[in-house]
């Protein structure tokens, strides 16, 4: 006999699957300015690790300065599962401004050029020609003036905005 004692029919194995837990989170923003607050929350398991941070709390609170993708693992005690979540970060501008010519003649036009945001706006209007742009001009000075430049970095609905001043002296005419 070739079969050496062992039996042609099949023995029944009895399999039970698991599912898996479903893992969430639930951020408060995905999309904050550098520096700001961004709330987690996680449900789905009855423990958790949030990954890089080792937490096992289920709410955690994050300060990113760059882009971050937050990971947790979740486990019901008999199988684990992970979910992320991608947090964007808008950076603040860093804004600079140049101006021509300068030091400033008596009645002079004076261009200014912004740099370091996507967007900007000027400030007295009075001794403006434009209010928003990377290049506006003044109206011709008499005196020394004081200008302020509101620049703005978007994303989304996320709007981050950093203010400077700067003067400008006249000479005597």
């Amino acid at each position: 006999d070739l079969s050496c004692g062992i039996s042609n029919s099949p023995t029944p194995v009895s399999v039970t699957v698991i599912p898996l837990p479903t893992i969430s989170i639930v951020a408060d923003h995905t999309v904050v300015c550098s520096g700001n607050t961004v709330n987690l929350n996680t449900n789905g398991a009855s423990s958790y690790t949030w990954i890089p941070q080792g937490s096992n709390l289920t709410s955690i609170s994050l300060t990113p300065t760059s882009q971050i993708t937050q990971t947790i693992i979740g486990s019901d005690g008999t199988c684990t599962n992970t979910a992320e979540i991608l947090i964007d970060v808008v950076p603040y501008p860093d804004v600079s401004v140049n101006y021509f010519p300068g030091p400033a003649c008596y009645a002079s036009v004076i261009t200014f050029t912004a740099f370091g945001a996507q967007n900007y706006t000027w400030s007295p209007a009075i001794n403006l020609t434009s209010t928003s742009g990377t290049l506006v001009s003044s109206v011709p000075l008499l005196q020394s003036s004081t200008f302020t430049i509101m620049a703005e970095n978007v994303n989304g609905t996320v709007s981050c905005i950093n203010q400077k001043a700067f003067s400008v002296n006249i000479l005597p005419a």
